[in-house]
């Protein structure tokens, strides 16, 4: 049997897990709440398909969520930029 060292965890890993665990929970929070939007409007109105419109606001809100918990250096680099653009507009103290 092969022996591991025993390493501390990366800080992002450490970081991730219950960021990633939000995120599914937000998810599955989203499919279960607009499946029951979709059966009240098909049931409820079904000439008009007013679902869509929450269906895509809360859908932007989790793929930021998503953007957010596992592309941290995406988040990173546009921080960076966004600083960089400051310093470059206002000039360093």
């Amino acid at each position: 049997m092969m022996q591991t060292a025993a390493f501390p965890p990366a800080p992002n890993a450490v970081a991730a897990g219950p960021a990633s665990l939000e995120f599914y929970g937000h998810a599955m929070t989203y499919l279960l709440v607009m499946t029951l939007l979709g059966w009240i409007n098909l049931f409820l109105s079904p000439e008009s398909f007013w679902s869509l419109w929450p269906l895509l606001g809360w859908g932007l809100g989790l793929f930021r969520h998503g953007v957010k918990t596992f592309w941290p250096p995406l988040k990173q680099s546009l921080r960076n930029h966004m600083s960089a653009h400051e310093l470059a507009r206002f000039g360093p103290f």
